[in-house]
Parts: structure tokens; sequence; C-alpha cells
């Protein structure tokens, strides 16, 4: 089945002091392969490069994003590829931002438009999308693990799969044979929740590194390129079948030794990582998440007690209660748990 829509940007900043040089080369090569391996019915290619196209200015790319998701329904296939300079913005009162950072896009108009967050791309990208349909997303740029706000990071403590039917068997003359048959390894491929909402949608993200890493426009084989984009294009043309954690690993072990980024991977929900990778095939999932959990309570906590470093008493609570809609939601006795709150338990009441 053909992707339905996609939409693939490649900023090359040109005739500004931030240029680049890889991205127009990045958003063809998704093109192209996309065509080729499964077809599309319509696609927008916004670029500065090439005289012709509409430009990537950042009301454009809100454009061509709402575009791209209107009337999309069940078994809708689509796909968004971003190539371009990715940066932060302070946010000290978004809850679940716990570095204090909104990760965004740079579009070409940004010096007199701004930018664009990751809270607006989620909400123009995924909060619309109905049930049953499938977007996959590629952010090649800095910054950039969790530029969608979506709820699973795939965690891969392996750069090679695991080899299979070797036993797990601690050398410890302690433990009598029987009891260490017992013993189970902890898994090395598992879900992270990140604490953002599920999306009715089945979203896939594939980001050129983590929050706190820079993606590299690089020279590879005599053409400029982003270096993520490369890596994945050159895996998923030299293999077949592969599944998420197999593409992500091979991913990195592309890079690695030659970059410092590491490619990420986020779902809207929780995947078998097992399942083929496919972006025109709705995704497989599992009802409960093997990922570690952070409570929103303990988010909150570490966001209130980083201010009572610098602020008096409760007002560094007001500060962050007054603005956060989201509190609603907690549950204020969970949250006491994490912070002596008693005394501040009215104020917080005058806000919710």
């Amino acid at each position: 089945m053909p992707i339905k829509r996609g939409v693939f940007i490649g900023i090359n900043y040109v005739g500004q002091s931030s240029k680049l040089n890889g991205c127009y080369n990045d958003a063809i090569a998704l093109l192209k392969f996309v065509e080729k391996t499964c077809g599309i019915d319509e696609a927008i290619l916004l670029t500065d490069e090439k005289q012709g196209y509409e430009l990537p200015t950042k009301k454009n790319i809100i454009r061509a994003i709402q575009w791209l998701v209107k009337d999309a329904k069940k078994d809708d296939c689509l796909i968004f590829t971003y190539s371009g300079h990715g940066s932060q913005t302070m946010c000290p009162d978004d809850l679940y931002e716990t570095d204090g950072v909104d990760e965004t896009i740079v579009p070409l108009d940004y010096q007199k438009e701004g930018q664009i967050s990751d809270c607006v791309l989620r909400y123009h990208l995924v909060n619309f999308l109905p049930a049953g349909v499938k977007l996959t997303c590629v952010f090649d740029s800095c910054f950039s693990s969790s530029v969608l706000d979506i709820k699973y990071n795939l965690v891969a403590d392996v750069t090679t799969p695991p080899i299979a039917n070797v036993p797990y068997a601690p050398n410890d003359s302690n433990l009598s044979p029987t009891i260490i048959s017992k013993l189970n390894k902890l898994p090395e491929v598992y879900f992270e929740d990140c604490g953002y909402s599920e999306s009715n949608a089945d979203v896939c993200c594939i980001s050129g590194c983590m929050d706190t890493q820079t993606s590299a426009d690089a020279m590879i084989d005599w053409k400029s390129s982003g270096a993520m984009t490369w890596s994945l294009l050159t895996t998923l043309n030299n293999t077949e079948n592969i599944t998420y954690v197999d593409l992500i690993q091979h991913m990195r072990s592309l890079l690695k030794g030659k970059y410092t980024q590491i490619p990420q991977m986020h779902f809207s929900k929780n995947i078998n990582p097992n399942d083929i990778f496919s972006i025109a095939t709705p995704t497989t999932y599992v009802e409960a998440s093997t990922g570690v959990t952070m409570p929103k309570e303990a988010i909150m906590y570490e966001k209130i007690s980083r201010g009572l470093k610098t602020a008096d008493s409760g007002k560094i609570i007001i500060k962050h209660i007054k603005h956060l809609k989201q509190i609603k939601q907690l549950n204020l006795k969970k949250l006491t748990k994490y912070i002596p709150l008693i005394d501040y338990i009215p104020w917080i009441n005058k806000w919710v």
C-alpha cells in the first residue's frame, strides 16, 4: 500500500552564516526512497536550495503539516521528514521538560518569525490524527531526541543484537546451580516512558541524536548528507525485513567511531521492538510498557526542588502551579511523598 501523503523538508540556509550543505540532499534522498520502496500518492517538498520550490518558512512548515494530517483516516500512512538546524529554548514552566528546555526545529526565517517548538510539532503533527493512522517522522537535526514529545523511547543498551541461546549464569560459588538457574538478567532492550500522553495514531519518530547532542552535517562518499539520514538509508537499502531494534542498532553502529551522535527512536504507544520496521504498515502494540516509568509527581518534585534552592519558601511552587494546567492530573498526596508540601497545599489548591 503506498504512502498517502508525505512532507519532506531540507533547509540549507543559503546565504546565511549558519549555512548547511546536506539537508536538501537528505530530503531528496528520503523522498526517492519512499517512492521506490512503497510509492506515495501526494507529497510536498520545502527547500531553499533549488528555485521553484516553496520555501521552508515557519508559516509554510505549519501549513504543510496541516495539509499532511488533514482528513487522515484509519489505515492511512503518512511521512514527515525534516533536515535542518535544531535548537533549544528555555521553558521553565513545562512539567515534562525536566531539563527546563524545549527542543525546536529552525525554519528558514527563524530570525524574524522564531523557531518551532516540540510542543507545537506535537500539537499539529500528532494530536489531531485518529486511531489507525500510521505516521513516520524523521528528524535529522541537533537536540532532536524528544522533538515530537511522544511517550516511549526505545532503549537498546547493546550495539549489536544479543547472541541467541547463551544462558545467563553468574559465576558465584555462594549460590547453588538451582538458584542461579532462576536468576534473570535485566533486558537490554526496553521502553522508557517519557511521561507524555499517548496518541490515538501510531507514530514512530527517528531522530538524529540525543537531546544533549548535535547531529552532523557530513561529507560521505563525496556527497553532502546528514550523518543520521545516511545511516538510516544505508541500513534500509541493504537490509530486508529489519526490526525496529535492529534498525536503530545498525544505524548507531554505522556512526560509531566516526560521529558522537546516537540516533534515537520514539513511539507514541508501546511497540513490539521485534516487529518489522515499515513506513507503510501500521505498528503492532502491546498492552503494557516494560519500561521505566517516572511518576509525574517525581518530575514535579525535581522542578520544584531546583527552584527552592534559589527562591524563598513556597514562592517557586506558586510560580509553577500557576502556569501548569497539568497539576490537575497530579495526585497531591503522592506529590507530598517527594517533597514536604503540607504547608503549601492551600496555595496549590488556590490554583487547581
